[in-house]
């Protein structure tokens, strides 16, 4: 691919802002792993498994809507997303 050409691709396309339905169990996010014990892979999160770790992260950090969250954890990790990046937004959507 020639260089730019990505990114031309990207432009030209048009957003898709449809809803799909989710079950808890499907896969939300796919971490990758650093393999410190063995080969590097994907873990796959699921919507219910990111639900439960928000609801437990508000609780310990006693969050509410006048909270301020600094997101200073890398979002590539399970850490940073539930703490800084969901915890913080508080999705309205519940998974079934």
């Amino acid at each position: 691919m020639t260089p730019g050409a990505f990114e031309r691709l990207l432009g030209s396309t048009e957003a898709n802002a449809d809803v799909v339905d989710m079950e808890g169990e499907d896969t939300a996010v796919i971490l990758y792993t650093s393999g410190t014990t063995g080969k590097p892979k994907g873990a796959e999160l699921t919507h219910a498994n990111l639900g439960h770790n928000v609801e437990v992260a508000v609780d310990l950090l006693a969050l509410d809507a006048r909270s301020v969250v600094l997101g200073a954890l890398p979002l590539f990790h399970a850490f940073g997303q539930t703490c800084a990046m969901n915890a913080a937004s508080r999705p309205a959507r519940r998974c079934r």
